[in-house]
């Protein structure tokens, strides 16, 4: 009896079932009432803050958001094939910004339109030094991040003269991680035309342009056991370069522009095109005018999302005053299209050249990841 006597009250409600010996609480006990109360409290409380718990991850916070900024010193490029043979690290094409330390603002160009502004006026500090972008800059993606930017869009077309190509060219070896020959189709050269094109001689030297890749169905169509030794590191989206050398453009190329542009089953899905016409104005501004109605007129003709990206042409030191009347004649006409524009003469007038047209590998690799901050900015619908 004392010990019964001693027990809390909510301890002599358990009773034992005498068929199964088992105990269970009596519904008018307090302790029961106790967990049912508390059961119910939660229960009411998961209802209530489930909605609230659901929105903060589907809306988002307005606050600003923060950008992952590259360590200075991380180098993308140094697992590339060639790396060290080519001798072309990330520091030489790219110095990563300092995040703000007294205001809360990332580095990088949050808008297309601003974007352009600033890569077009932007500069080097100091003679074939990394070049960044005025007011604001952009960002250097890895491989991985490049494809997944490349993933939102039907297909990407280059379009027109030699510039347009090296930069299809530096977006191949981009994709297939190859400084050495990733713009190249390296399964059908000798010996002697790898070494007399590896590196920046896929650029500078005029018999390496046959051997260019000129369309991503080349390099998915040979696999590594028959000669391609690097891949694509993503190969999804079809990518071409359609060289444009006349004006009014030949049947060829246009074929090509419609085969690639027109058939795609989504019409509000990007195919954006990259197009430069700057060196089919070397002799007649009129020429680059007609070329680009020429090919807006196509494009409208394919009634489908084709966002373009106007290329502006590099710096030529023997015209410099006529290149930039021909930049300033076609930037305007674009810009009235509202066309976007992209101008390469800041980029390339500092930049090493050998004769004052043509640069090679490390500034096509920079104006390549331009092109894909570009893409990185564009609506998909």
């Amino acid at each position: 009896m004392g010990i019964l006597s001693s027990q809390p009250s909510w301890w002599r409600t358990l009773k034992i079932n005498q068929k199964s010996g088992r105990r269970y609480l009596s519904p008018s006990s307090p302790m029961a009432r106790a967990i049912l109360m508390a059961l119910f409290l939660g229960a009411a409380l998961y209802v209530i803050f489930l909605p609230v718990s659901l929105g903060v991850r589907v809306f988002p916070s307005s606050a600003p958001r923060k950008f992952a900024i590259p360590e200075p010193g991380v180098d993308l490029l140094q697992h590339f094939a060639g790396s060290k043979h080519c001798g072309i690290t990330q520091a030489d094409l790219y110095k990563a910004p300092q995040a703000s330390k007294t205001h809360n603002r990332t580095p990088f160009c949050d808008k297309r339109a601003a974007l352009l502004t600033a890569l077009s006026s932007g500069g080097r500090h100091g003679f074939d030094e990394p070049f960044v972008g005025q007011g604001c800059t952009y960002r250097w993606f890895a491989t991985h991040e490049i494809c997944m930017i490349l993933e939102r869009f039907n297909t990407l077309t280059f379009l027109g003269d030699a510039i347009a190509g090296d930069v299809y060219t530096a977006l191949n070896i981009l994709l297939r991680e190859d400084l050495a020959f990733g713009g190249l189709q390296q399964w059908s050269m000798s010996e002697r035309d790898l070494d007399d094109c590896a590196c920046e001689k896929q650029f500078l030297n005029e018999d390496c342009a046959a051997y260019r890749v000129r369309s991503s169905s080349e390099v998915t169509s040979i696999r590594e056991g028959e000669g391609n030794v690097n891949p694509y590191f993503c190969e999804r989206v079809p990518h071409t370069y359609i060289p444009v050398t006349s004006v009014p453009a030949s049947a060829i190329s246009r074929d090509l522009f419609k085969n690639q542009t027109y058939f795609h089953s989504n019409p509000w899905q990007p195919s954006p095109v990259i197009l430069s016409i700057s060196q089919l104005t070397s002799s007649d501004v009129d020429n680059g005018l007609y070329a680009l109605d020429e090919w807006l007129s196509l494009a409208t003709g394919a009634e489908r999302n084709i966002p373009f990206l106007i290329l502006g042409p590099p710096a030529m030191r023997e015209e410099s005053s006529q290149a930039a009347k021909r930049l300033d004649t076609i930037t305007a006409v674009a810009k009235d299209r509202h066309l976007d524009v992209l101008g390469l003469w800041n980029m390339t007038l500092p930049a090493n050249s050998p004769d004052g047209r043509q640069y090679g590998e490390r500034d096509a690799l920079v104006q390549a990841v331009m092109v894909v901050n570009w893409l990185a900015m564009l609506p998909t619908s």
